[in-house]
C-alpha cells in the first residue's frame, strides 16, 4: 500500500497541472477517505484509500486533458496568424513548432495600402519572410520584390507575385541563403505594379524596410558517395548530403544503361521510396517535400552519364538511417478502385495484392493486403485511398510479414465509397536500395 501511494505521488509530481487546480482537487478527493468512522476495519480503510487514490488519477487525468487540449488549441490559434506557417512547406512549419521563426512587426503605408512584414526565418537553405497586405479596396496589381544584403549587389534576390484581394498574406522566399553573411542587414523594397502586363486600372504603392536578422548556426554538409551496382549494369547512389533545420537535401545519381535509356517515353519520370525501420520491422515512409533535376531522362545528354536530381526531406534529429529506392513511373500509367476486402490490385506484372480487411486503428485506417508471391515488388508510397469528396490521403507506414502486407494511412475514417489510387510502376530498383546514416 505504501508503495502504491508512493507510485501515485510520484505520477502527481510529473503532471504539469496549475498548484491551486492540483491542491484543491487532491484534498477534496482525500475527504472521500478521511469524512468515514474510524470504527470500520483496517482492512475496509484500505479499501477506501485505494479507492480515493483511484479518483485522484481519474481526475488528474481530466485536468491533464484539458490542460493539454488547451494548450494544442492555443498554439493551432497561433500557428493561424503565421505566413510562414500556412503557405510554407513542411520544413518551414516544423521551424515554426520549434520556435526558430523571428517576429518582425514591421508596417508601412502607401497610397492607402499597408504593408506588413510579420516574420522571419533564416537558415542555409532558404530565407523566408511572411506578409501581410491589407487595404479598403480591391487591388489589381502585381507585387514585386527586391532584397540586398549588407549593401552588397551580388546577394540581390527579386521576383514578382500575382496579387488580387483587399487582404491577402503570403511568403516570400529567397535562396542562396548558404552564401549570405551570418549577420545580415537586409534591404527590402516592395512595390505593386503593372509590370507591363497590361492589368486594367492597376494600384501603385511602394513600400521599404531594413531590418536585421540572425541566420541558424545548425548545418551540415559531407560528401557520402554510397554507390549500388547492379548485374544489368544499372548503378544508384547517393553523392551528397546538407542538413539544416529546415531542409535535409540529399543528392543522387542513377545510371540506366543507353539501350534502356532511350526506350523510356517522354512521360517517365525518377521517384524514390525513401523509409526509415523501427526494431518491430514496421517501414516509416519518409515523403519528399520536393524533388529537382536540371535534366529530364529522356534527354538525349543523359544518355551518357548518371541522371542527378536533389530530393528535399523534413530533418528529423531523431532518424539516424534512410534508405532510398529509386523507382520510374509514367504519367497517366495508374487505375482507381473499390477500397473493400476481396478488391485485388495489380500494381505491375509480378506483384498482386488482394485486400483482406480494412479497419480503423487508433486514428489511422489501417489496409491489409495478401500477396501470393511473398514479395511486393513496388513502392508502397505510390498507394492513395479517397474518399466521397475526393480528399486523399497517403500511407504513412507499413509493415511485411510473409505473405501479409499491412498499410496505414492516418486520420482516415472508414466510409462505404472509399477508393483506392495505385500508379503502376514501370522500374523499382529494390536491388539498388541504398542505406544512408546521417
Amino acid at each position: 500500500m505504501e508503495r502504491f501511494s508512493q507510485e501515485i505521488k510520484s505520477e502527481i509530481d510529473q503532471i504539469p497541472i496549475p498548484k491551486e487546480r492540483l491542491d484543491a482537487t487532491v484534498r477534496k478527493a482525500l475527504e472521500v477517505g478521511q469524512q468515514q468512522e474510524r470504527k470500520r476495519s483496517s482492512r475496509m480503510q484500505k479499501w477506501k484509500v485505494n479507492i480515493a487514490s483511484i479518483l485522484v488519477l481519474g481526475i488528474l487525468t481530466v485536468l491533464l486533458q484539458a490542460t493539454l487540449l488547451n494548450s494544442e488549441n492555443t498554439q493551432g490559434q497561433a500557428y493561424e496568424d503565421s505566413p510562414l506557417y500556412k503557405y510554407g512547406d513542411a520544413g518551414i512549419k516544423k521551424v515554426v513548432e520549434e520556435g526558430r521563426v523571428e517576429k518582425l512587426s514591421l508596417s508601412a503605408e502607401d497610397n492607402g495600402i499597408t504593408l506588413n512584414l510579420k516574420e522571419a526565418y533564416f537558415d542555409h537553405s532558404q530565407l523566408v519572410i511572411g506578409y501581410e497586405v491589407l487595404a479598403d479596396r480591391t487591388i489589381n496589381s502585381n507585387l514585386e520584390y527586391k532584397l540586398m544584403i549588407n549593401d552588397d549587389p551580388t546577394t540581390q534576390s527579386h521576383g514578382v507575385m500575382g496579387f488580387d484581394g483587399p487582404i491577402e498574406d503570403g511568403t516570400i522566399e529567397f535562396t542562396g541563403s548558404k552564401y549570405f553573411p551570418a549577420d545580415a542587414k537586409i534591404d527590402l523594397e516592395l512595390k505593386l505594379k503593372d509590370l507591363e502586363l497590361k492589368l486594367k486600372d492597376p494600384e501603385e504603392a511602394s513600400w521599404s524596410f531594413a531590418f536585421d536578422l540572425k541566420k541558424e548556426e545548425a548545418y551540415d554538409e559531407k560528401n557520402v558517395n554510397i554507390y549500388a551496382k547492379a548485374l544489368s549494369d544499372h548503378s544508384f547512389g547517393v553523392k551528397r548530403i546538407k542538413k539544416s533545420p529546415s531542409k535535409l537535401s540529399v543528392e543522387t545519381q542513377l545510371k540506366i544503361p543507353e539501350e534502356e535509356r532511350m526506350k523510356l517515353s517522354k512521360d517517365t519520370f525518377q521517384e524514390f521510396l525513401i523509409t526509415t525501420k523501427n526494431k518491430n520491422g514496421v517501414h516509416q515512409i519518409q515523403d519528399p517535400i520536393s524533388s529537382m533535376s536540371p535534366h529530364h531522362l529522356t534527354d538525349t545528354i543523359m544518355r551518357f552519364i548518371p541522371y542527378t536530381m536533389e530530393t528535399i526531406l523534413v530533418p528529423n534529429d531523431t532518424i539516424e538511417t534512410y534508405t532510398i529506392i529509386p523507382y520510374l513511373y509514367s504519367i497517366g500509367n495508374s487505375k482507381v478502385q473499390s477500397l473493400k476486402p476481396g478488391t485485388t490490385l495489380h500494381p505491375n506484372n509480378s506483384t498482386i495484392l488482394k485486400v483482406t480487411e480494412v479497419k480503423n486503428q487508433r486514428g489511422d485506417l489501417v489496409v491489409r493486403m495478401e500477396t501470393p508471391s511473398q514479395t511486393v515488388n513496388w513502392p508502397i508510397n505510390e498507394l492513395r485511398v479517397f474518399d466521397k469528396d475526393d480528399n486523399w490521403y497517403r500511407p504513412s507506414s507499413y509493415v511485411q510479414r510473409g505473405a501479409v502486407l499491412e498499410v496505414h494511412f492516418p486520420n482516415v475514417s472508414i466510409t462505404e465509397d472509399l477508393k483506392i489510387h495505385y500508379s503502376k510502376v514501370t522500374h523499382f530498383f529494390e536491388e539498388l536500395a541504398v542505406e544512408v546514416e546521417l
